[in-house]
């Protein structure tokens, strides 16, 4: 799964990941959504926990480095649902709601930092 990722979602230009690629007309959805960009860093360091392969690894900081610039409102707080393109926040999707709230992003990154403690 960690190789398919990185193969078909991996966006080292963008230092991100894509949202989703429409299978109708192999078109990408080019913002950038935040539960893909946490799940993401915890994938990758559980792939990296897993099997010590650096190409899991070396995403990790370029996609924190991401999500702390673009994804993450340091103004008001907490993190926008996605930006586009451009890396500007969609303002039409709601920080919380039920299906976005501080749970998933804190849980990525507690249990991505307890395994960079091992590393």
């Amino acid at each position: 799964m960690a190789d398919v990722f990185l193969a078909e979602a991996l966006d080292e230009k963008k230092e991100s990941c894509i949202y989703h690629r429409y299978l109708d007309t192999n078109k990408y959805n080019t913002e950038r959504h935040w539960w893909v960009l946490c799940e993401a860093l915890e994938g990758l360091g559980n792939a990296f926990e897993l099997t010590h392969d650096e190409k899991y690894r070396k995403p990790i900081v370029p996609f924190w480095n991401y999500i702390s610039e673009h994804i993450i409102d340091t103004k008001i707080g907490e993190w926008h649902w996605c930006v586009d393109e451009n890396k500007e926040p969609l303002q039409q999707q709601p920080k919380l709601s039920n299906w976005k709230a501080p749970y998933h992003n804190s849980r990525a990154l507690m249990r991505l930092i307890e395994k960079m403690d091992k590393w």
